[in-house]
């Protein structure tokens, strides 16, 4: 217990009130507000790093772990038939196919598909091994967007986790749901461990440990600020540089 009090942090969100925050945002980025195209992203290291590259006032910084809340994620799905930026693709172009819940899309995944709403969980651009880069991936990449508040922030920043992480985070979510606690009620320590696939090939996969569990003033505070970011950050959508296909564990 003594070890969890000195590690508690003051989080600058819990110390100013709605008002002040809905004016910092407006002298800072004007009538529309924020958009969740503007928080800073965080993404996963290529080859099996160890180290977060973290934005700061002072520019991205590398570290080991990052604490915050969690104050909201999103399962999301993206297809391109050819990766932006390879073959002939333009680089930024949207997804062919996307799907805002990982269970239902909407697009043209192949010549002559329709248009038209569609159950991902039987798509075969869904299914493990469906890559045509070959190996064991998906051809649709899974990403679960987590957006992390951190304790000098009144914004969050988004992870943008591929499907090699997932397992992780659910089953992270899963032990505070079997103890009663939301998802939000709780700082966490996200970190990185090496993995490495049937092909020796090593990556890296997001890691989420607890680091104490807020008070009921806390988690009210969350759930206020909750409801104000949730309907902007429900409109994220994977970007082509987030990845299209999920080699990292393939």
């Amino acid at each position: 217990m003594a070890n969890e009090v000195a590690a508690r942090r003051e989080y600058s969100v819990m110390s100013i009130g709605q008002d002040e925050i809905q004016g910092l945002i407006a002298a800072n980025v004007g009538r529309n507000g924020v958009s969740p195209f503007m928080l800073e992203r965080v993404k996963i290291p290529a080859g099996g790093g160890l180290f977060w590259s973290v934005p700061t006032l002072e520019g991205e910084v590398p570290q080991k772990e990052v604490e915050g809340i969690i104050v909201h994620f999103r399962d999301l799905r993206a297809y391109w038939q050819r990766r932006p930026g390879e073959g002939g693709a333009p680089g930024g172009s949207p997804p062919d196919c996307l799907s805002e819940d990982s269970l239902v899309g909407r697009g043209r995944r192949f010549d002559g598909d329709a248009d038209e709403a569609h159950d991902c969980l039987t798509c075969r651009f869904a299914q493990f091994g469906s890559d045509p880069k070959g190996g064991k991936g998906q051809a649709c990449g899974a990403r679960k967007a987590v957006f992390l508040l951190r304790p000098d922030s009144i914004l969050p920043i988004l992870f943008m986790l591929p499907a090699t992480s997932l397992g992780v985070v659910e089953k992270f979510f899963l032990r505070l749901l079997a103890h009663r606690m939301p998802f939000y009620g709780c700082e966490v320590r996200v970190g990185l461990e090496q993995k490495q696939n049937g092909t020796g090939q090593v990556y890296s996969r997001a890691v989420m440990n607890l680091a104490w569990k807020l008070d009921a003033k806390e988690v009210a505070r969350v759930e206020s600020l909750r409801k104000v970011l949730v309907p902007v950050l429900d409109q994220t959508r994977i970007a082509p540089d987030d990845g299209t296909r999920d080699d990292e564990g393939a």
